[in-house]
C-alpha cells in the first residue's frame, strides 16, 4: 500500500519516482549497522523509493539519511524540524511492530510524545507536506470544516487506506497540485507545479491563500 502511494504521488507531482531518487541497499544496510538495529520496513521502503528526492527530504524538515540516523532518549531519531526545535523517532521497543508508531521530542524536554499511530502513514504525509513547500509555488491558508470536507471529496486523500483518521496531518494531491492540512492547526499548505495554479485553488475551492 506505501509504495503505490508513493508511486502515485510521485507521478502525479514530480513526474515519477526514479533511479535518481533512490537509495541503495547498501547505504540503507550502512545506516543499520552504524544504529545496530534493523529499521522499520516503512522507513527503508521510503529510502528505497525517495531517500534521495531533495524536495521530499529537505524541503522543510530534514529527513536524515540512513547513515546520519541516530539514537536518542531510547528512540531511533529520522527526522529533524527545518529549525530543529522538534524531532520524530521511532522507540527501540516499538521495532518489533511492523509498522511502529511515530513519536515526537523537542529540545527543551527529554520526553517523547505520541504523533502519528503508524510510520508508514507519518512518511506519506510528511512527503506531501515537503512537496507543498517544495514545489515551485506554495502558499498558506486557513482550514474549516467545509473546506476539509470538499478537499475529501475533490482531491485524492495520501493516506485514505494506510492512515488512522485521528491523526493530524493529511495530504490530499491530484496532478500538478498538493495540499497537507495540520487539523490541530487549522492550516493547510498549497504547493503547485503551474504557474497560476494557486489562483485556480483559491478560485475552486472558494478560499484565500497567503503565497510564499
Amino acid at each position: 500500500m506505501m509504495e503505490a502511494k508513493l508511486l502515485d504521488i510521485g507521478e502525479k507531482l514530480f513526474g515519477g519516482f526514479g533511479a535518481k531518487d533512490q537509495l541503495q541497499d547498501d547505504e540503507i544496510l550502512a545506516g543499520e549497522r552504524k544504529l545496530g538495529r534493523t529499521l522499520p520496513l516503512p522507513l527503508r521502503t521510503f529510502y528505497k523509493m525517495v531517500g534521495k528526492n531533495k524536495i521530499v527530504n529537505k524541503a522543510h524538515n530534514q529527513i536524515l539519511a540512513p547513515q546520519k540516523l541516530y539514537i536518542h532518549n531510547n528512540a531511533i531519531v529520522f527526522m529533524h524540524e527545518n529549525e530543529r526545535v522538534m524531532f520524530w523517532g521511532v522507540r527501540l521497543e516499538d521495532l518489533k511492530s511492523e509498522d511502529p508508531p511515530v513519536q515526537q521530542g523537542n529540545d527543551q524536554e527529554d520526553v517523547w510524545y505520541l504523533d502519528a499511530e503508524h510510520l508508514s502513514s507519518f512518511l506519506i504525509s510528511t512527503v506531501c507536506w515537503q512537496a507543498a513547500l517544495g514545489l515551485p509555488f506554495s502558499g498558506v491558508g486557513e482550514v474549516d470544516d467545509q473546506l476539509l470536507s470538499d478537499l475529501e471529496k475533490q482531491l485524492t486523500n495520501a493516506s485514505a487506506g494506510i492512515v488512522d483518521r485521528e491523526v493530524d496531518l493529511i495530504g490530499f494531491f491530484e496532478k500538478g497540485l498538493v495540499v497537507a492540512v495540520s487539523k490541530s492547526a487549522n492550516k493547510m499548505m498549497v504547493g503547485t507545479n503551474k504557474e497560476k495554479g494557486l489562483e485556480s485553488f483559491e478560485e475552486r475551492f472558494d478560499t484565500g491563500l497567503d503565497w510564499l
